[in-house]
């Protein structure tokens, strides 16, 4: 993947805290947020990972319930490393695979790669309402 820091950096109007980025260990994908700090201002970073290093999030948004279904989450066995409503898109997707998507309530747009299952998941709110933005180039 090539350096997405232009990508970024035109949307530094949309996320003015800070940017994160991920790029697989084949060099084929590469992830890029820029954060708006709401929930979990200190500990919100993203792109978010699993505790085995599988599995790498970016979203953007508000998950409805959030706190709710974290309580469910950790009953479950679930672990989280911050409070924000972010994580918990990644524990539903640990807890259902790709159904995950139908446990999210809320205002979002995320996209969700899982090395171990070669899968890429990019997905929307059921209206629409934040923007998803990807691209694919000859490196990937």
């Amino acid at each position: 993947a090539r350096d997405i820091t232009p990508a970024l950096d035109a949307l530094a109007h949309r996320g003015p805290d800070g940017q994160g980025v991920w790029i697989s260990s084949g060099s084929h994908i590469a992830l890029g947020h820029r954060r708006l700090s709401i929930i979990d201002i200190a500990g919100g970073a993203q792109p978010l990972h699993s505790s085995d290093g599988s599995v790498h999030l970016v979203i953007n948004g508000e998950i409805y319930g959030h706190r709710e279904q974290r309580a469910e989450l950790i009953a479950r066995g679930h672990a989280f490393t911050s409070n924000s409503d972010s994580e918990v898109a990644l524990a539903l997707y640990r807890e259902y695979g790709a159904d995950f998507i139908n446990h999210l309530r809320g205002e979002f747009a995320l996209i969700l790669v899982d090395t171990r299952a070669n899968r890429v998941i990019a997905a929307r709110d059921r209206f629409g309402i934040k923007p998803l933005c990807y691209t694919t180039t000859p490196d990937g």
